[in-house]
């Protein structure tokens, strides 16, 4: 067993008359470039995890030919990655994916930082699951991969931007009613530009009142209204 990155060579001892040649091969493949064959033994400088495998050792003379197996296994320290960055709306899931490789396979497990792990959270096939995610989740999340080579960590960092209604920012913070345009018997287009401050909310509501004395025949109606907003910053009426 060696480390990835370290050296390692085998020997092959042959003795017959007349004397036999020996080479060494790879079972199932052939020796990458870089592995350096010498009389009988064979030196890989710089172990990689495609080295492991097994090894055969060939005898050969005008006697015969004869063979041994050695089986070299290659252990590396835990390699992970994990998205950087995971935005979402409160009420939505939140998904972590944790790709990890290393041998022995490493053991995933997730945490979070300065914090606990939210109740509902859960863990498949090394991914961790937000079902419904609230703004107290945000924060830093680790995925920690561990063999017997030491462990290794990567970051994922929750962003949770609460669904409030956008506002214009100039002072005083507040709505802009406009007056209704009671004679207007002209058709006339209205151009109103939007510059939200937030990815999620109502962006403009346009609804009737009910006039006292209007007829019989509309007082159980439902006021007219329109509403125009943003969630996820997809446009949505």
């Amino acid at each position: 067993t060696v480390v990835v990155g370290h050296a390692v060579e085998f020997e092959c001892l042959a003795l017959g008359d007349p004397k036999p040649q020996v080479t060494w091969s790879k079972v199932g493949g052939r020796l990458r470039p870089g592995v350096v064959q010498s009389g009988g033994i064979v030196r890989i400088a710089h172990v990689e995890l495609a080295d492991a495998g097994q090894y055969r050792c060939t005898a050969t003379n005008a006697a015969g030919t004869t063979q041994s197996h050695v089986l070299l296994l290659v252990q590396a320290l835990p390699q992970i990655s994990t998205p950087p960055e995971v935005r979402v709306p409160t009420g939505s899931s939140a998904v972590f994916p944790c790709m990890a490789s290393g041998y022995p396979t490493p053991d995933i497990t997730w945490s979070k930082l300065d914090g606990n792990l939210p109740p509902d959270s859960r863990l498949e096939n090394n991914m961790l699951l937000l079902p419904s995610v609230q703004p107290q989740d945000a924060g830093t999340y680790v995925c920690t991969a561990t063999n017997r080579q030491g462990k290794v960590k990567a970051f994922a960092h929750l962003q949770v931007p609460e669904r409030v209604v956008p506002y214009f920012t100039q002072t005083p913070h507040s709505f802009l009613p406009l007056p209704t345009i009671k004679d207007a018997y002209r058709k006339f287009e209205i151009k109103i530009t939007f510059r939200p401050d937030s990815a999620d909310g109502m962006l403009l509501y346009n609804g009737q009142k009910r006039i006292p004395g209007s007829p019989a025949n509309l007082a159980n109606r439902q006021p007219d209204f329109i509403s125009f907003g943003l969630v996820g910053g997809r446009p949505e009426f």
